[in-house]
């Protein structure tokens, strides 16, 4: 992932990704170190402890429920941010954590994605949803 210099907008690589909260798909034991790679997520790109990169950004009112009607679905935020987590990862935390699937949902980005902050309002451009 590439960041912008004023850490409002994010490049984020073609794949699949977990759409959400990061502390839905992150194992309890990685998710200390994860915050601390990226200073509480304040820089928006973290690193988990396999080196796969989580991208996220502050929601603008905190914690909450936010509309996603492209995965048709509400997004629970109980850590004030909204990311992506990479699905080879998500995937196996949230079954093993057994973390309820709609609280985000499975994304797939055909080619490398500019993914926007505006003043904690979040644009995920070119969103495909995945089966």
């Amino acid at each position: 992932m590439q960041v912008s210099e004023n850490q409002n907008s994010v490049v984020v690589p073609a794949g699949e990704y977990y759409l959400g909260d990061p502390c839905y798909a992150v194992r309890d034991e990685d998710w200390e170190e994860l915050l601390d790679t990226c200073d509480n997520f304040r820089a928006p790109i973290g690193t988990l402890p396999n080196r796969l990169q989580v991208f996220a950004f502050r929601t603008a009112n905190g914690d909450g429920t936010f509309a996603c009607p492209e995965l048709g679905t509400d997004l629970d935020v109980d850590s004030g941010l909204i990311g992506l987590v990479p699905w080879e990862y998500a995937d196996f935390a949230l079954e093993n954590n057994g973390i309820p699937r709609d609280c985000g949902g499975r994304v797939r980005f055909s080619e490398d994605t500019i993914c926007i902050n505006h003043n904690g309002v979040l644009d995920f451009m070119c969103i495909a949803i995945g089966a």
